[in-house]
């Protein structure tokens, strides 16, 4: 993630079914058909699952990275307790 936003890209899909474990144990991110570069508008509205999209997001259209930010709070919280932190 930090790779991809040093190039200024957002992934805007971060959820625990696009995160792989490779046979090292590293986590590897896959499906990159939602990403888009930061900063723009995007003219096809929210981008991403529903239960991991922040929800001041549903009132912007510009993509930046807290997008991915709170995706990952979202897999971050799903990790320690088992649920979801909302509904969507």
């Amino acid at each position: 993630m930090e790779h991809l936003h040093a190039n200024n890209i957002i992934y805007c899909d971060l959820k625990l079914e696009n995160v792989l474990i490779d046979e090292d144990g590293y986590p590897r991110l896959t499906d990159f058909e939602m990403c888009r570069h930061g900063g723009q508008v995007d003219s096809e509205g929210y981008r991403g699952t529903i239960n991991y999209i922040a929800p001041d997001l549903f009132a912007n259209d510009l993509v930046d990275k807290a997008m991915d930010i709170w995706a990952l709070g979202v897999c971050i919280y799903i990790l320690i307790n088992g649920e979801n932190p909302y509904e969507g």
